[in-house]
């Protein structure tokens, strides 16, 4: 009867240990589908071009609210830092590999695909400018609208 028994457990522990295989075998083919989907839409030298002029723009936006918020930013190979009153900072980064814009905030990260001309937030779907405005408006303790 105890050999029926740990043969059961062994045969349950090997069962479990298929399936959970599979399921990481299966999260790898979508994760690599959706990585292959979202690079394909674009080249390196668009998407270099398309995050440079986001950087770009939001540092422009930034010189002429600085003082009014008392932030202070640095823009950086590819990286924006924005430190804001109370020390929090946005940081905002190409991440090359991937053909995604990379967002810190304070509260979580966030990683954005180009698609269909807007970026993305690749897990809460939010739209960029959209998710730039709360975020920093958050971290300002303000509303501050990058685009409206």
């Amino acid at each position: 009867m105890v050999t029926d028994l740990n043969d059961e457990v062994g045969l349950c522990s090997r069962v479990w240990c298929i399936l959970h295989k599979t399921m990481g075998i299966i999260l790898g083919i979508i994760l690599l589908q959706n990585q292959e989907k979202n690079m394909s839409q674009i080249t390196e030298t668009q998407y270099h071009q398309l995050v440079d002029d986001i950087l770009l723009e939001i540092e422009q936006f930034l010189e002429k609210i600085e003082d009014d918020f008392d932030l202070d930013y640095e823009n950086f190979g590819g990286k924006l830092d924005i430190e804001f009153a109370d020390g929090s900072k946005i940081i905002i980064n190409k991440q090359e590999p991937l053909l995604q814009l990379w967002v810190a905030t304070k509260f979580n990260g966030h990683h954005f695909n180009y698609q269909d001309g807007v970026w993305i937030d690749e897990r809460f779907g939010d739209e960029f400018w959209h998710f730039m405005n709360q975020a920093a408006s958050k971290q300002a303790n303000a509303t501050i609208n990058f685009r409206k």
